[in-house]
């Protein structure tokens, strides 16, 4: 094989690899996605084929057909699951707000809550530094929902 030929085959190997990275680079965001596609396509495969030996080879209905079963089977019970989930977040939203709404209006009535803690007592000396802690911690919260919801 003479140098020439060696060469090119070495410019062509670099090529496709350069080229091979430069792309997997692009798409790497996407990579999961594609993946989980092509499980869920490989799962659907065989429905597809059954139906479409029913339906006589019409692909497009049978293509239809089992998207829609797809659709059904997984779409169902999430959608019926977030509403079992959405429920009880109000509910506890509705059980808490009370208790909140106590905290804000008065203070001073955490100490209650606190008192009933085993071995606070130790933790007495650093109480202030504990609410001045926490009191910045709950206010970063804040401000990075709020710029989280604003973006």
């Amino acid at each position: 094989m003479s140098e020439d030929a060696r060469f090119r085959k070495g410019f062509l190997l670099a090529l496709v690899v350069a080229i091979t990275a430069t792309f997997v680079f692009v798409i790497k965001d996407f990579l999961m996605t594609i993946f989980v596609a092509a499980i869920f396509s490989g799962l659907a495969h065989p429905l597809y084929w059954r139906l479409r030996t029913i339906f006589g080879a019409r692909e497009a209905l049978a293509s239809a057909v089992t998207l829609l079963i797809i659709v059904l089977l997984v779409g169902g019970p999430l959608v019926f699951i977030l509403s079992i989930v959405t429920t009880e977040a109000i509910r506890m939203t509705d059980n808490v707000t009370p208790c909140v709404r106590q905290l804000i209006d008065e203070p001073t009535s955490i100490n209650a809550y606190l008192d009933r803690i085993p071995g606070i007592a130790r933790l007495a000396p650093y109480r202030e530094m504990l609410l001045t802690k926490a009191s910045e911690a709950s206010a970063s919260l804040g401000a990075s929902s709020r710029v989280r919801s604003a973006s």
